[in-house]
């Protein structure tokens, strides 16, 4: 009987805590905790994903534009290396058309290839002929540079101008005056004997240096210089006058 009543009192009392409808709504509870952290790993997950995706795309987008921008250098370098060829090209051609070019654009003599032309044209003569040598005057403004720093450089041009037109009015119709650089002339005269040469090269020496120019109120003497050099028919220009002369 005893044990009748604590069986009934144990089953009792088990229901009375515990009903049924709440082991059913603990049972759902657990169901809906477990969908709950379920749908928030997907979430996560899915964020996660994004995460990653957007991430290669900036990646994708940081490698095409690396590659746009080598391509833009890649074709700015073309462009540098064209335009560098065509400067070369043309810096070429400018000296090409100074060679052809024989005549001194200040003093209108003729310039440095002006004179090799007709040196050349001499020498062709007295291998013909058998001629002598021939002998060049070589006229040197010796305050040319000193002209050109204290007095500028306009004056120096009207010295230049004033020499040339000088030695031009001393000139035969055969001779040949020229420029050589910029303050050194040179006279050659074809068919004269060595003691002519030198009595107009004394008389030019007496002339040149009494020369002078008023510029700016103030006169500008001109110091001149003169040598000979003897230029035989087999002779080079270039060996005879180097370009580093003067």
């Amino acid at each position: 009987m005893t044990s009748d009543i604590v069986q009934y009192i144990h089953s009792t009392s088990i229901n009375t805590v515990f009903p049924k409808e709440i082991h059913t709504n603990i049972s759902n509870i657990s169901k809906d905790l477990e969908l709950a952290r379920t749908k928030l790993f997907l979430n996560e997950t899915n964020k996660l994903f994004n995460a990653l995706k957007n991430h290669n795309h900036e990646k994708n987008g940081l490698k095409r534009s690396i590659n746009t921008t080598i391509t833009l250098l890649k074709q700015a370098q073309n462009i540098i290396d064209n335009a560098e060829e065509k400067i070369k090209d043309q810096h070429i051609h400018i000296q090409n058309l100074k060679k052809l070019t024989t005549t001194d654009e200040l003093s209108a003599l003729n310039n440095r290839h002006g004179l090799f032309r007709e040196m050349q044209r001499e020498a062709a003569r007295m291998q013909r002929n058998e001629a002598l040598d021939t002998l060049l005057i070589i006229i040197e403004l010796d305050n040319g540079q000193s002209i050109k720093e204290n007095n500028g450089l306009e004056t120096h041009k009207a010295v230049i101008k004033l020499i040339a037109k000088i030695l031009n009015s001393e000139a035969r119709a055969m001779d040949v005056v020229s420029r050589l650089n910029c303050n050194e002339f040179v006279l050659m005269f074809p068919n004269t004997s060595i003691e002519e040469i030198l009595i107009r090269a004394q008389q030019l020496t007496a002339r040149l240096n009494k020369l002078s120019l008023i510029q700016n109120n103030q006169e500008i003497n001109i110091n001149i210089s003169v040598g000979l050099k003897s230029f035989g028919s087999n002779d080079i220009p270039e060996d005879i006058f180097p370009k580093e002369s003067g």
